[in-house]
């Protein structure tokens, strides 16, 4: 009887998993395309986020994607992430982004930076900070404050705000992972004059398929912009490598991406070709200890 109950156990376990990410996936297929196409603003997050069309692989996130979501798990100590590409191919638009995370016990400290500089004239920043911790078994909550920053060449200015972001996440067995993150909570401004910023969300979904394939959602929520959603899905093929392919709505974009293992280090390359504005290529480096 003992043995029975043991292996009837994860089954269940299993099949409430299954249900859960079903209902879940049904929900934000729903409200993604009950929505018409509108405007796009360049991702955050790690390159591996950017291949999967805009979700973070919650199993195994890079310290890049704290950006999105400040209560993401790290199974390693200490952890660090960077990567550069021209958006859309333009040699006159160039992004780049580094992060690291350090886990000590239960918590996790992080640091970002983002840069997009404009043809030498203009150029956006964005540092943050990161705190996060464990509330109880398979729940995280965390918080981010961020400074950005808008800066015009030859005297024009220079415009700046201070916003939290707050997120937490869940695991809901060994195979279902979830995430929800809510940005601008404070609402920030560059200037007395100008309009706060508004309040936006995200949900993610991962999901473990097999040992060696996992599918991420994102569904995100804005008063600025029309909600944008994404699908992906990464495949483990052999030895270390990785193939990464996504989908995003808001507007149509479609992506992909592969990882392998080098001397220690994970090197990646991701794609995504916007329907307006054309490709956008990114090479990145994760590390972990």
């Amino acid at each position: 009887m003992i043995s029975l109950r043991n292996s009837v156990s994860p089954l269940r376990r299993h099949a409430k998993a299954t249900r859960v990410f079903c209902a879940a996936a049904g929900v934000m297929l729903a409200i993604a395309f009950s929505e018409a196409q509108s405007a796009f603003e360049y991702e955050r997050g790690s390159l591996g986020s950017f291949a999967l069309g805009g979700g973070i692989d919650l199993q195994e996130p890079a310290a890049l994607d704290l950006l999105c979501n400040p209560a993401l798990e790290f199974d390693r100590q200490l952890s660090a992430d960077a990567w550069g590409s021209r958006l859309y191919n333009m040699s006159e638009y160039e992004l780049g982004a580094g992060a690291i995370a350090l886990n000590v016990g239960c918590l996790t400290f992080g640091g970002a930076a983002i840069q997009l500089t404009g043809s030498q004239f203009y150029w956006e920043r964005e540092s943050s900070v990161v705190f996060a911790g464990q509330l109880m078994e398979g729940l995280r909550c965390g918080m981010r404050l961020y400074r950005r920053e808008i800066e015009f060449a030859e005297g024009y200015g220079r415009f700046s705000l201070t916003g939290v972001s707050i997120g937490g996440t869940y695991g809901a067995g060994t195979r279902l992972k979830l995430g929800v993150a809510i940005e601008n909570l404070n609402r920030p401004r560059y200037s007395d004059g100008d309009n706060p910023a508004q309040i936006s969300g995200r949900v993610d979904i991962c999901y473990q398929l097999h040992s060696r394939a996992r599918v991420v959602m994102r569904q995100q929520f804005s008063a600025a912009v029309a909600d944008r959603f994404s699908i992906g899905q990464r495949i483990d093929l052999f030895g270390q490598a990785s193939l990464l392919v996504g989908v995003g709505t808001n507007p149509t974009e479609l992506g992909g991406g592969v990882s392998f293992d080098f001397l220690g280090f994970k090197v990646e390359y991701g794609y995504r070709d916007n329907v307006y504005l054309g490709g956008t290529h990114r090479v990145g480096m994760t590390w972990s200890h």
